[in-house]
């Protein structure tokens, strides 16, 4: 074995180890959390950038665009940027309740109109 792979084996169980894995964890977490890492994100995944992510937010004055409830900026799994997934266009910022909501009814708008309809009816 060379010296290059006597590292590369090294540096593989060290990153396989748990001590390794929580630290990879942590990191991960640092950087999505971070402005670089927010703004790749919403970049790949959405196709915004941060300033326009912060004009969703201010525009619904930090409210779920469904529910109108205050959106939790200290939690990150609580603020949903929720788009179309056929269009790919953002439709708005959501609460993480919310978002859940329309993924179980699979944006289907005639399961949530009977959904809708169930509630109003047994009241």
């Amino acid at each position: 074995m060379t010296k290059e792979e006597k590292i590369q084996a090294s540096k593989k169980k060290w990153r396989e180890s748990e001590r390794g894995k929580e630290l990879n964890r942590q990191g991960q977490k640092r950087w999505r959390e971070s402005e670089k890492g927010k703004t790749y994100v919403l970049q790949r995944k959405y196709g915004i950038s941060l300033v326009e992510y912060n004009k969703l937010l201010l525009l619904q004055n930090y409210r779920c665009k469904i529910c109108n409830r205050e959106l939790n900026l200290k939690n990150p799994h609580d603020i949903h940027v929720d788009h179309n997934c056929v269009t790919g266009n953002v439709r708005g910022i959501l609460c993480q309740r919310c978002n859940m909501a329309l993924g179980l009814f699979d944006d289907d708008i005639q399961k949530i109109l009977n959904a809708a309809r169930y509630v109003e009816d047994t009241k």
